[in-house]
């Protein structure tokens, strides 16, 4: 009798145990799901752009506080990559309208300097022109004159 009432005992209590050890296990199991989860959700997000994730409240000494250290550092440096991205676009979007500015500049300098030439050629083309009608004309009277004269030299000489 006392034996079965000993081997009752022996028997509750490994069946206390294996219930307390299965409780435990659910709690761990769960607790650590939950972490998981969390982190798995940060990291999905974060792959998605959105920076504003805060994993800081899992910080422990275990290997899922190393992972939400892991997090906190690729969503820092993610949100860093991003800001620089954006910003090399707004520098080379500055650069080219710079680039086009100096074009158009350029242009109209050499618009400019190039039509001060023209005028200037045109000018010098005008008074080339009218020095050529001024030496015709001088030309034509020489002519005549010359052409008087050798008939005033002929006449003279006939005389």
């Amino acid at each position: 009798d006392q034996t079965i009432a000993l081997l009752y005992i022996y028997a509750a209590c490994i069946l206390f145990g294996l219930l307390l050890s299965a409780y435990m296990i659910h709690l761990s199991i769960n607790r650590i799901g939950k972490r998981l989860n969390i982190l798995t959700t940060a990291t999905m997000k974060i792959a998605e752009g959105d920076f504003k994730v805060d994993v800081s409240n899992l910080k422990s000494k275990d290997e899922i506080g190393d992972l939400a250290a892991a997090i906190t550092i690729l969503r820092n440096n993610s949100a860093r990559a991003e800001e620089l991205e954006a910003e090399t676009k707004r520098q080379a979007i500055k650069n080219a309208e710079e680039r086009r500015k100096a074009t158009l500049d350029l242009a109209d300098t050499f618009e400019q300097k190039i039509g001060g030439v023209a005028k200037t050629v045109s000018a010098v083309a005008t008074e080339l022109q009218a020095s050529a009608g001024t030496l015709n004309n001088t030309a034509q009277r020489t002519s005549a004159q010359a052409q008087a004269a050798s008939a005033a030299s002929t006449q003279t000489s006939s005389n």
